[in-house]
């Protein structure tokens, strides 16, 4: 073979192998995000919790730790708005999943008015 076929079918291969990669990943995460609302469908409660870290810019990242029946948990996850303009320390209202009390929607996040 000459050596434009064999970059060809490498650069071809790596491509491949990026995009096959790439299409997993987003399937996991669909999945992902429809198993929990799925359970987040089946039933929800309300509470508040406090920010214990929040990032404005680079992905804006919000750490949330709140109480349910006498467990302390802690959850990471992406917001979308922030109209009250939240920091570190404040308070902030969550709905959390009966049945799974990791999945949760922050007053941050734009699901947490449609449900």
């Amino acid at each position: 073979m000459t050596d434009k076929i064999k970059t060809f079918l490498t650069l071809f291969a790596i491509t491949a192998i990026i995009i096959i990669t790439f299409v997993l990943l987003t399937r996991k995460a669909e999945k992902s995000e429809a198993e929990h609302l799925s359970e987040f469908n089946k039933g929800y409660n309300q509470t508040k919790g406090i920010i214990t870290d929040i990032h404005y810019y680079k992905g804006r990242t919000l750490t949330v730790e709140y109480l349910v029946n006498n467990k302390v948990y802690e959850s990471t996850m992406v917001w979308d708005i922030n109209p009250k303009h939240l920091d570190s320390g404040d308070s902030i209202y969550i709905k959390y999943a009966i049945t799974n009390p990791q999945i949760i929607f922050t007053e941050l996040n734009k699901d947490y008015y449609s449900r």
